[in-house]
């Protein structure tokens, strides 16, 4: 079976409507991978330089550059991403005027729920030729690092605690956040260096390299540190 997860980028200048977003599903379980997210089109276009997605999800009214001009230098330089746009009820014009640039779909925000996200991605991801050949499963578990990431952000979760053995082992644990910045073209960089240094630093101590990156927004990363032992003393 093949396991590509499709790639997206989520755009908009409300920062808990990415959230949101972000946290409205199981994306690695239904084949869907977050690998970044933009407060404006600038900034969400050295993402999509850096980490060329499948999919953009946009807004269209933002700050700096617009999702009209995104989508614009986006078709034009990227012609094979596929970009699916947010909108509320007052935005349909600016919408209707995207779709001559060549978008997929549209969601609006009002109606946005993760039934129906879910439906217009795997619509849109059996467009892109590179992702014909992958399963798109119906399985619902729940990844891992789903049920992990919920619980870090403080949103309510069941889950059961064998489904967490594999990424957390051992009975202690650490989170870390590390404040990388916002330079797109040198987060994949830092957090390169992050990754060793955690791993030099737990196997100084005595401990397998067990850890996890959780997230990286806003400038920052957070990683998930188990050991053997359950009081750190670094």
């Amino acid at each position: 079976m093949d396991t590509t997860l499709c790639k997206i980028v989520v755009v908009d200048d409300e920062m808990l409507v990415r959230q949101g977003i972000i946290h409205l599903l199981d994306w690695e379980g239904e084949g869907f991978q977050i690998v970044g997210e933009a407060s404006n089109g600038r900034e969400a276009f050295e993402l999509i330089e850096s980490q060329r997605p499948h999919i953009i999800l946009t807004d269209i009214v933002m700050p700096v550059m617009d999702g009209e001009e995104l989508i614009r230098l986006v078709k034009g330089m990227y012609p094979e991403i596929e970009v699916i746009v947010l909108s509320s009820f007052s935005e349909f014009e600016y919408v209707r005027s995207t779709f001559q640039s060549g978008v997929a779909d549209y969601i609006l925000k009002p109606r946005l729920e993760a039934a129906s996200l879910l439906a217009v991605l795997k619509k849109t991801a059996q467009r892109i030729p590179v992702l014909q050949q992958v399963d798109w499963r119906n399985d619902k578990r729940q990844s891992a690092d789903y049920i992990l990431d919920k619980l870090v952000s403080g949103y309510p979760v069941e889950y059961e605690a064998e489904a967490l053995q594999e990424l957390l082992p051992f009975p202690g644990y650490a989170l870390m956040v590390a404040d990388i910045g916002d330079e797109a073209s040198a987060i994949s960089r830092k957090e390169e260096w992050l990754e060793n240094s955690i791993r030099s630093l737990l196997q100084s101590g005595g401990n397998p390299p067990a850890f996890r990156r959780l997230s990286t927004q806003d400038g920052h990363v957070v990683y998930c540190l188990t050991c053997l032992k359950t009081a750190w003393r670094r």
